[in-house]
């Protein structure tokens, strides 16, 4: 269980610009009867030091990650790695796991979703809502540094938890147990993207 809590500098974190429906958000993975929200194009510093609040900007990743709001109120972030892509110089891309890649992308989408109000954190109330990241859970890595590229080897997602607390405005997220699975019955040269938790 991992603890974030979202501090707010002025230049640390941009307000992401939402893009409305894209192509790559038609549908939600694992629920046709999910709503679509919102999309937007996150970017995340990949340093050695595995933070994507480095001074190091020289690698980044460029993630949409759709926004879905599902039944029983809570939403869902979609990061379909097949649309992810690289710039700078990027050769912690070659040594960083996938699975360590996605943790990072996961935690982002959320700290930068709640910028954006899915869910809201504002005002003097309190309140406790649930996020899951549904990543892919098996790729295959193509090319090297910048130019790295994934490709999904099955339909099965990965769901990373988180639990918001907003405390007057003040959101604490929680990284719970989420729901994984392995790469079994696909080629060897696929690589595990769920996390450990």
């Amino acid at each position: 269980m991992r603890l974030l809590i979202l501090y707010i500098f002025a230049g640390t974190l941009l307000v992401p610009k939402t893009q409305g429906q894209t192509p790559s958000c038609t549908s939600h993975p694992t629920d046709p009867g999910a709503q679509f929200l919102n999309s937007f194009v996150l970017t995340v510093t990949i340093s050695s030091g595995s933070s994507f609040f480095s001074d190091n900007t020289n690698c980044q990743s460029h993630n949409e990650v759709c926004v879905w709001l599902m039944s029983d109120g809570s939403q869902d972030y979609v990061v379909d790695v097949a649309h992810t892509t690289f710039t700078g110089e990027c050769g912690e891309v070659d040594l960083t796991p996938l699975s360590n890649l996605l943790d990072l992308i996961s935690s982002a989408a959320v700290e930068e979703g709640i910028i954006l109000g899915y869910p809201p954190c504002t005002g003097t109330t309190s309140s406790t809502d649930t996020v899951e990241v549904l990543t892919t859970s098996c790729a295959e890595r193509s090319g090297t540094g910048a130019g790295t590229t994934f490709d999904a080897c099955d339909s099965i997602w990965c769901k990373r938890v988180y639990e918001v607390k907003c405390i007057e405005g003040v959101p604490t997220v929680t990284e719970l147990p989420g729901v994984n699975s392995n790469c079994t019955g696909t080629p060897s040269s696929c690589e595990e993207g769920c996390g450990d938790t």
